[in-house]
């Protein structure tokens, strides 16, 4: 390989050519035995603990639940049985089945269809490893339990 075509592919500071119509250069590439010249020293220490997985638990009564504690915080959760009755979460399961563009993408990997379907709110689109979810605005959602619901 020529010296031309060999230097357009060395990169950084600490590379050189062996040709002499390179550039020599004044930065060094330490060896591992070597200390750094700042005389910092490289200190191996142990990472730190892993939380545990939290075992599953089954909640029966009404109210906030605390799911695990760790090191990044409190996991909650509130049960409120009965928040809407059967009869309107059927009704609101339809409208939104109905009324919201769902689409089941393919697996690009697989070639498979993926076993949910999504869509994507917000007012811009998204992009994401070569997905792209055109968006769909909500216009309300209001209604009279939406403080409850914290919407």
């Amino acid at each position: 390989m020529d010296g031309r075509k060999r230097s357009s592919r060395i990169q950084g500071s600490w590379a050189s050519s062996s040709t002499s119509s390179a550039k020599s250069t004044s930065a060094h590439m330490p060896s591992m035995d070597e200390e750094p010249k700042s005389g910092m020293k490289l200190k191996f220490e142990e990472p730190n603990k892993v939380d545990a997985k939290p075992k599953p638990i089954t909640i029966t009564e009404d109210g906030e639940h605390i799911l695990s504690t760790g090191s990044s915080g409190i996991s909650k959760i509130t049960l409120l049985r009965n928040f809407i009755d059967e009869t309107e979460a059927d009704w609101m399961f339809e409208q939104l089945k109905s009324e919201i563009p769902w689409q089941q993408r393919m697996n690009r990997r697989f070639k498979i269809p993926e076993p949910r379907l999504t869509c994507w709110f917000g007012p811009v689109g998204y992009k994401y490893s070569g997905v792209e979810s055109k968006p769909f605005e909500v216009v309300s959602c209001g209604g009279e339990d939406s403080s409850v619901a914290g919407l």
